[in-house]
């Protein structure tokens, strides 16, 4: 499911949503019982977070910067510049094992 209501617009809303919603565990999906992996939804159910998302917002190192990026959008877009920048300099070796 989607974690924002806008995926096409790079923006701070997803980390407005995770804390400005209330997150709960899903149970159902059109009507029967949830098998998938955890994932918690809204209120309204249109919106989704997995437990890797949900820890942004709890725990107390991830939570200084989520906080950060939902007060100033302008410092979530410097540092995703910076670091997005970084990885494609840098890229990323060993992130699989090539002998299999």
């Amino acid at each position: 499911g989607p974690w924002t209501r806008s995926e096409s617009t790079f923006s701070n809303e997803y980390y407005r949503f995770l804390i400005e919603e209330e997150w709960v565990e899903k149970k159902t999906h059109n009507g029967c019982e949830w098998k998938g992996p955890t994932q918690f939804e809204n209120s309204e159910g249109d919106l989704m977070m997995l437990s890797t998302d949900i820890a942004l917002k709890t725990d107390p190192k991830f939570c200084v910067w989520t906080e950060k990026y939902v007060k100033d959008e302008e410092i979530f877009f410097s540092d995703f510049a910076k670091y997005y920048q970084q990885l494609n300099e840098l890229g990323c070796k060993d992130l699989i094992d090539e002998e299999q």
